[in-house]
């Protein structure tokens, strides 16, 4: 979002965006920053303020300079004429003239709730896994995770964002989520990490993550929102590519070593 204020400000860097959080004195409130929501929804809104406080300052240095606004372009703080570069103001300038901050306020509605939309991302995995059918035990060896993912503004954030979806998605797949075997899910009964069984780096596959860059055109910048895109797609993935080693159809998560041998036995493949 920081990135995306900055271009739109005309400055080159982020040093003179200072991101201010959860301070309800200066936002309204908002639904949380989550499921994509952040590209989509706080970030329309942002975006939206961002572009009405740059024509805000171009007509207002249009009127102290005397200039057409359409002849302004703006640059690290300082509006100047294209054809006359000698000819400027500074937002700081701008700012003492009105009393103090300039303000914009905009507001964005999900594009979920209007119909449907394509400025979500969508994802797929491709697994390769190895099975013992002497023991059951079986390894998820690689993974191609692809996203369909707009134009990405932050790669290291979108990397970090879908490895972890997978490590997660991985989880559900080697390891039902643990609940009250009373009383199915309503509590959940791990007394913490050391009991709920989390994959580790000697579990995570080689993964290779694949970004589609569709430039999404009816969103700012080209971006599309995504969060965990493809992360419903690995325990399914895994499941056929279990089926494809051995033979064994696993419809029911987690994928043990148990059910792999009950299916070879059930195929005639064990003695």
């Amino acid at each position: 979002m920081a990135a995306q204020v900055a271009e739109m400000l005309g400055f080159i860097d982020l040093k003179h965006i200072r991101v201010i959080w959860g301070d309800s004195d200066l936002t309204p409130p908002a639904p949380g920053w989550n499921s994509g929501l952040t590209t989509q929804l706080q970030g329309g809104a942002l975006c939206r303020a961002t572009d009405k406080l740059r024509q805000d300052l171009l007509q207002r240095a249009a009127a102290r300079l005397k200039v057409d606004a359409a002849a302004l372009t703006i640059r690290e703080g300082v509006i100047s004429s294209k054809d006359n570069p000698s000819t400027r103001t500074t937002f700081a300038t701008l700012a003492r003239a009105n009393g103090g901050m300039i303000r914009q306020d905009a507001a964005c509605v999900h594009p979920g709730s209007i119909g449907r939309a394509m400025n979500r991302g969508v994802g797929a995995c491709f697994a390769e896994v190895e099975v013992d059918t002497y023991t059951g035990n079986w390894r998820f060896v690689r993974a191609a995770y692809c996203h369909d993912s707009g134009k990405l503004i932050n790669p290291l954030l979108a990397e970090g964002d879908m490895t972890g979806s997978l490590v997660q998605s991985m989880g559900v797949t080697t390891d039902a989520v643990p609940w009250d075997r009373e009383f199915p899910g309503t509590q959940h009964y791990a007394v913490g990490y050391l009991s709920y069984r989390l994959p580790t780096i000697m579990d995570v596959p080689d993964t290779t993550n694949v970004f589609v860059n569709s430039l999404e055109p009816r969103w700012f910048f080209g971006s599309k929102g995504f969060a965990e895109t493809a992360i419903g797609a690995p325990p399914g993935a895994l499941a056929n590519a279990i089926y494809n080693a051995c033979g064994v159809r696993i419809r029911e998560h987690p994928i043990t070593r148990e059910k792999i041998m009950a299916g070879l036995k059930a195929n005639g493949r064990t003695a």
